[in-house]
């Protein structure tokens, strides 16, 4: 992956966590004016946390209209979300740990793995 797709995968992330902040920031101050600037400073301060370039834009006015119309985790990517997603992070670790313990898999042997796990919690 070169340091451009980086960039273009992680900018959805970045813009999800500065409009949360932003909408912290407006929580706090209640019906206070927020001070002039204060979403420049969260948009620079959360790049240079996320190593994003200055060269990456980030529009002001897009963070405005998250908060207006109160949308301010947007899905990265259009369409259904995985069933699985809930699972995954288990999956891993799972794969990651047969890994460590040497214990290599086959693909046929790794969905059979992951089959038997989303069984057993189905049940529970």
């Amino acid at each position: 992956m070169c340091k451009k797709e980086a960039i273009v995968d992680s900018s959805p992330c970045v813009k999800n966590e500065i409009s949360l902040r932003y909408d912290d920031e407006r929580k706090q101050a209640e019906k206070k004016r927020l001070k002039r600037g204060c979403i420049d400073e969260i948009i620079t301060n959360t790049k240079q946390k996320n190593l994003l370039p200055a060269e990456c834009v980030i529009d002001k006015c897009m963070i405005r209209q998250r908060q207006k119309r109160n949308v301010f985790v947007l899905n990265p990517h259009a369409g259904h979300s995985s069933p699985l997603s809930s699972a995954e992070p288990d999956i891993i670790a799972t794969l990651i740990q047969m890994d460590k313990m040497r214990h290599s898999l086959t693909p046929s042997q790794s969905l059979k793995l992951i089959n038997s796990m989303i069984r057993d919690s189905s049940s529970v």
